[in-house]
């Protein structure tokens, strides 16, 4: 699903740039709204509820006509209804009789989530005020199913243990990932509040195409309230028979829904390029033009920062600061108003005069005034230190716990603006990924002499028999309870757990040489347990994680009983590792 959303993000950033160096006939649409299903999706089958639907369409139209040929990029999920959990009724999925039970299990898929990428035509109406789209689409969505199970368990008086009898209900996709054929068919209405830019409604219908795009479940019918499961031994020993089958159908239904839904939402609506656009300060055979952007406070030259020169009859040229903070153009020579806007912050606006054109290059600086801080991050392999573009990273400010995402580029660099005198948490969170929970603070520093603050996040592929020293994880002195610190290292922990539901650990904690060696060896012990106990208090299966306290009795260095060491060589020893068992 990231990798879809990653091309999606890649895909409409290169479209925009052709957009900008082309013809007013291009067209951008930003969408977002209701996403209802419809059918059998919704009712009896797939049991979907109303969601969200969100993305964005990007359209050319011909000159001289309002035909055109557009794409679409959307993404939408839809979460699936509650079932019973806790009920003495037969009619329940979760309920008991006289010898058994019946259980109802759902992994942690538990809503359906669909990224569409298509391509088809469209055709407008254009008025001053107005304008009305149609569009038709077909592509490939990119789906991912939601599973669960009811199981029925009755116990066996000849092996004195609760045995699966049967599964009457639950989800039977052999692909719980598909691929899938879809169409659209759509229209908006959108009302131009300027030239460029129109806000409006959006609605469509979506629909899936082939077996790969039909969601299915299986069923045997309950026919009567469960009495009693009795068990009878065949003549081969070990072998045993019940009648389950006289409170169920032994026809196994199988049933079948494509995935249908009507979204309604609204849309920003932008027409990009043309004569009067992003490129019309331009102008072949000017003067040499460069415009720099520098932090006010320290001095330090800022990339990123969107640039606008715009002339006196409102012609403009944009664009974006390199490496070095400027940006370089050609003009005419007049008057112009130069500004820039990064993080959704302004900076000063100056002025290029008639008496600026006077040498042969112009040169304006403006300034950016920001009070927070850059983190200037970068996710990289943690065995080989190489970037690793693509990562999505979680940014949380500790007083409060306000979280932001974003996704490492391609040369694995993310950026965050950090509060002063604040502390805060990084965290990769990427499926088949281990990261370190890093700590950032702005805590001392002083924003009229740092700008940056720069940090490595290491990104590790998770497989079996792989071992990481999970860091920050402290305990106060003598004492194994969980502190607050130690607390939101651990609930990532329990994210990365359930973002791979089948990884089972080994949760070890260790000690220094200093102090008795049984006394380090409990210690460390309760330690463990008290971290398992934590992550089972989060929703982690605890026939998924091991405990093991190993006291001093696997150092990191040479800092043995009777051998001095410093603070620091301590510290190595006194650590929480986890080891992969299975994955």
């Amino acid at each position: 699903m990231k990798k879809a959303l990653l091309f999606i993000s890649g895909l409409a950033l290169s479209i925009h740039s052709v957009a900008q160096e082309s013809g007013s006939n291009w067209q951008l649409g930003l969408f977002g709204g209701l996403s209802a299903p419809l059918g059998d999706y919704k009712n009896d089958i797939g049991k979907a509820k109303n969601g969200i639907n969100a993305g964005l369409n990007l359209d050319y139209f011909f000159k001289g006509s309002g035909f055109g040929l557009g794409i679409d990029a959307r993404y939408q999920r839809h979460a699936t209804q509650a079932f019973p959990t806790d009920s003495l009724s037969p009619n329940s999925l979760v309920y008991n009789f006289t010898n058994g039970y019946s259980a109802f299990t759902q992994s942690d898929r538990t809503a359906f989530s669909h990224i569409g990428i298509s391509l088809g035509p469209a055709y407008r109406v254009q008025s001053k005020y107005v304008d009305f789209n149609v569009y038709a689409r077909a592509g490939a969505l990119f789906q991912q199913y939601p599973e669960y199970r009811q199981t029925i368990h009755a116990l066996n008086p000849y092996t004195n243990q609760y045995e699966a009898v049967l599964s009457p209900f639950g989800t039977d996709n052999s692909n719980d990932k598909p691929i899938a054929l879809m169409g659209i068919l759509g229209m908006k209405v959108i009302y131009n509040i300027s030239p460029k830019i129109g806000i409006g409604i959006q609605a469509d219908y979506l629909r899936t195409f082939g077996k790969s795009g039909e969601f299915s479940v299986i069923s045997h019918e309950q026919t009567s309230q469960i009495k009693t499961i009795e068990f009878r031994q065949e003549e081969k020993e070990g072998e045993y028979i019940n009648n389950v089958f006289e409170y169920f159908n032994r026809e196994q239904t199988r049933k079948s829904a494509a995935i249908q839904d009507i979204n309604l939402g609204l849309a920003v609506q932008f027409k990009l390029g043309g004569a009067e656009g992003s490129n019309a300060g331009t102008r072949k055979g000017g003067v040499a033009t460069t415009v720099a952007v520098k932090d006010k406070k320290t001095g330090l030259a800022l990339s990123g920062v969107t640039v606008s020169i715009v002339d006196q009859k409102g012609k403009s040229y944009t664009a974006v600061t390199d490496a070095n903070g400027t940006v370089t153009t050609e003009l005419k020579p007049g008057n112009y108003k130069v500004s820039g806007n990064k993080n959704n912050l302004s900076t000063n606006t100056d002025e290029i005069s008639l008496a600026d054109f006077k040498n042969s290059n112009v040169y304006k600086e403006i300034y950016h005034d920001d009070e927070r801080f850059t983190l200037s991050g970068q996710t990289v392999d943690c065995e080989t230190q190489s970037a690793i573009g693509g990562i999505t990273t979680q940014l949380t400010r500790t007083r409060d716990g306000k979280v932001i995402e974003q996704v490492s580029d391609r040369n694995g660099k993310f950026y965050y603006q950090l509060d002063k005198n604040t502390d805060y948490q990084v965290v990769a969170i990427e499926n088949g990924k281990f990261s370190q929970t890093e700590m950032v603070t702005t805590k001392g520093l002083d924003r009229d002499n740092t700008l940056y603050v720069a940090l490595q996040l290491g990104v590790c592929e998770i497989a079996e028999g792989k071992e990481f020293v999970v860091k920050n994880i402290l305990y106060d002195f003598n004492q194994s309870f969980i502190r607050p610190d130690a607390a939101s290292v651990l609930n990532n922990l329990a994210q990365t757990l359930k973002r791979n539901p089948k990884m089972t650990i080994e949760l070890s904690s260790h000690t220094d040489s200093r102090g008795d060696n049984n006394y380090n060896m409990k210690l460390s012990q309760e330690r463990a347990e008290a971290a398992v106990n934590f992550l089972v208090s989060k929703g982690i299966s605890r026939s998924r994680l091991t405990a093991r306290g190993f006291g001093e009795s696997r150092l990191k260095n040479k800092c043995r009983d009777g051998v001095q060491c410093s603070e620091t060589d301590h510290e190595q020893n006194r650590r929480t590792e986890i080891k992969i068992l299975k994955y």
